[in-house]
């Protein structure tokens, strides 16, 4: 009897033990679980920080490398049409085409430095710079003007050589003779051209050295910020 009373007596204490050690094991994998769903947790919120901010870097440095190359296109188309403008030339040899050619060239130069402008408003707030590009603007319309009208005036000139030259077929001698008065018309006209061009080009150098002044830190400014 009290061999059976000592053997329930172990099995009991054994059991005791047993259950305590299996509460203490579940516990502490309970514990271990939590931990590693709260590093898991974590670690989740550590690379979605982690992400926003290259995002947002990211973000930040392509407006940066926006601003840049809305800079440089001002700039670059700017000078396109300048260059347009001042390179043009005139022959008395030239016709319709040469005439439309030309027209599509300065249009062409005009609409892409239109277009990199408010482009430019897009991304630069520089009150500063856009008020130059403006005064930039109207200075080289002005130019740009002056020689769109041009060719018009070259063929009414022509036209109205070959109607004299026509009324006067018969007449060699006089025909020279008008031959000679419209090419020096022509070259009076070219001439005149070309001294308006040379004294609004003195009016835009100002113009330009203060556009550069402005641009040039904003780009390096830019640069810098992007590094």
């Amino acid at each position: 009897m009290e061999n059976i009373q000592i053997v329930l007596n172990v099995l009991i204490l054994i059991a005791i033990l047993f259950i305590i050690f299996f509460r203490s094991y579940s516990f502490e994998k309970g514990k271990n679980l939590a931990t590693k769903e709260d590093v898991s947790e974590i670690t989740h919120k550590i690379e979605s920080v982690k992400n926003q901010i290259y995002f947002n870097t990211q973000n930040k440095l392509s407006i940066k490398v926006a601003e840049r190359d809305a800079l440089i296109k001002l700039h670059e188309k700017y000078h396109l049409w300048f260059s347009t403008i001042f390179e043009i030339s005139f022959s008395p040899s030239d016709n319709a085409e040469a005439y439309q050619s030309i027209h599509n060239r300065l249009n062409d130069s005009r609409v892409n430095f239109i277009i990199a402008r408010a482009h430019a408003e897009l991304f630069i707030s520089n009150k500063e710079l856009m008020s130059i590009v403006n005064e930039l603007y109207a200075e080289l319309y002005k130019l740009h003007h002056k020689l769109y009208c041009l060719p018009y005036k070259l063929q009414v000139l022509k036209t109205h050589e070959k109607l004299d030259l026509h009324k006067n077929i018969l007449f060699i001698n006089r025909a020279e003779k008008i031959r000679i008065e419209y090419l020096d018309k022509y070259q009076e006209i070219i001439l005149e051209w070309y001294e308006y061009r040379n004294q609004t080009y003195k009016d835009l150098e100002t113009l330009e050295r203060n556009f550069n002044k402005v641009l040039q830190p904003l780009i390096k400014n830019i640069y810098e910020e992007s590094d």
